[in-house]
């Protein structure tokens, strides 16, 4: 993971999001998460080299993030926690899409969490995405 500045708040995620494209790919689309319940705090669990990623929420609702069902059964996770030394396990959950052509869906979904303690930007993984439709991850956060 690659910690690049601090934002304080949503928009500053979304921003990031779109800066940790690779050089080649534009961002069309950013999305940030809020629980069921409210919250925006969550607690990450990730494997960079699958691209999977799970969020639990303070209230218990468990969620893979976008496709990482697929992935899960054998992913070795790691929990986030904030690189700059703060203590923090909950983190707010943003994500850029950038897209196919022809409103086809998306092709790389690009990882980004914002420190619920001190703000700490980090760039969690990328996700490629190699079939079609695939627009429906984007509500899959």
């Amino acid at each position: 993971m690659i910690r690049v500045s601090y934002g304080t708040w949503y928009e500053d995620l979304r921003a990031f999001v779109r800066a940790q494209a690779p050089d080649d790919r534009k961002i069309d689309e950013t999305r940030t998460v809020t629980c069921w319940c409210g919250s925006n705090a969550f607690w990450v669990a990730y494997d960079q080299g699958r691209g999977a990623a799970r969020r639990v929420c303070a209230c218990g609702i468990d969620h893979l993030m976008l496709d990482s069902a697929d992935d899960w059964p054998g992913a070795r996770p790691e929990w986030w926690e904030c690189a700059e030394g703060c203590g923090c396990h909950t983190a707010n959950v943003g994500a850029g899409f950038s897209p196919l052509p022809a409103n086809r869906g998306v092709d790389l979904a690009v990882l980004g969490l914002r420190c619920a303690a001190c703000g700490s930007l980090t760039h969690a993984g990328n996700r490629r995405i190699d079939y079609e439709p695939s627009t429906f991850l984007l509500d899959r956060l």
